[in-house]
């Protein structure tokens, strides 16, 4: 029996599990054996690893980064380790909150796709030093033997691929012209979402739940809070690191970014450590029994690389910069109303710059 099975392997915790991660009632889910995947599996239907929704920030329909990597890639849910869902559904959530624009393009220029001798995906940073997510489990062990078979209206129309499939190298390749250079730029220097050990944009912050392992990758050389090199940060530049000190980016304001954008880095400290509190504690992704399931265990992948190099053979420098501004737009009371609990917790760090601002 796998590790997650006692969260859905009745049709009454399904509902609890859909009500927990807000999948939809036209979405239906059953759980499945991973051996008996082929069996179970209609035409039509999607095979998703639960740690996907448990700890990936999965949503259905999906998002359009983690739907938009994997229809590119050519790869199915099951084929994907867990951090492949850990680092597309933080770029989901961040785009969703901070209205940056980031798209799949822009999680090929921080991450290489790598296949495992045993079969699947997962992602490597590009950069030992500046990495785009932090928090990483150093170990899946336990976490990927138990999938939900989706059915019914689990897309929007544009789906992932339901099969396997591979990569094709050419296309998926890393283009500086098709990355966004400012937005990442303004990402990488944020101080946002640290962990206790300094680490930045750490994947339980930005996605709200208790991690089941505290055993993360290694940090290595990668920059933590306080680091003066966060200021030289600009993807366009060998190993993402610029040799002095850059201007501040400052993004436009996109016509289809939410109406509430806050730089997160300009609040003031403790704002900032009561919002992630109550993110903590409003967000749990598990019940409290799956901390019996806390993982020390290591493990190191084989691997062949997928990523390669730019076939233009692009440079340039796109991360141009202004004067650092705070943008603040006002949110009418119909769309407060329509707000849900994560849009509210944005909300209340706009009210607290505020306060602090004037």
């Amino acid at each position: 029996m796998g590790r997650f099975k006692y969260l859905a392997d009745s049709p009454a915790k399904i509902e609890l599990f859909k009500d927990k991660y807000q999948i939809p009632q036209e979405v239906a889910l059953r759980y499945c054996d991973p051996d008996k995947i082929d069996l179970d599996k209609r035409e039509g239907e999607v095979v998703i690893p639960m740690i996907a929704f448990i700890e990936g920030g999965m949503t259905l329909p999906m998002g359009q980064i983690t739907r938009d990597y994997l229809f590119n890639h050519r790869l199915c849910p099951a084929q994907c380790a867990p951090n492949v869902f850990r680092v597309l559904g933080c770029v989901d959530a961040l785009n969703k909150h901070l209205g940056l624009g980031l798209t799949w393009h822009d999680v090929v220029h921080m991450y290489e796709c790598h296949s495992q001798a045993e079969g699947g995906y997962y992602l490597k940073s590009c950069s030992p030093v500046v990495r785009l997510i932090s928090c990483l489990p150093k170990s899946n062990k336990g976490m990927k033997d138990d999938y939900l078979i989706a059915s019914g209206a689990w897309h929007d129309g544009i789906h992932c691929p339901i099969r396997e499939g591979e990569p094709d190298k050419n296309h998926v390749a890393p283009r500086l012209s098709l990355s966004n250079v400012p937005a990442l730029n303004f990402l990488l220097r944020s101080e946002i979402f640290v962990n206790e050990d300094g680490q930045l944009h750490a994947v339980h912050h930005i996605l709200g739940f208790e991690p089941i392992s505290n055993v993360f990758q290694e940090i290595g050389h990668s920059l933590r809070k306080g680091d003066p090199r966060i200021h030289r940060i600009d993807v366009s530049r060998p190993d993402f690191l610029a040799q002095n000190d850059l201007p501040p980016v400052v993004l436009p304001i996109r016509q289809d970014a939410p109406q509430f954008v806050v730089p997160l880095q300009q609040l003031p400290p403790e704002a900032a450590g009561a919002a992630e509190e109550e993110i903590a504690s409003s967000h749990l992704s598990l019940d409290e029994e799956i901390d019996r399931f806390r993982f020390k265990e290591e493990e190191s992948p084989t691997s062949a690389p997928v990523r390669a190099s730019d076939p233009e053979g692009e440079t340039g420098d796109r991360s141009s910069v202004h004067a650092p501004a705070v943008v603040v737009t006002c949110l009418d009371s119909t769309l407060e109303e329509e707000m849900n609990s994560k849009q509210s917790l944005w909300k209340s760090y706009f009210n607290e710059l505020l306060v602090t601002l004037f």
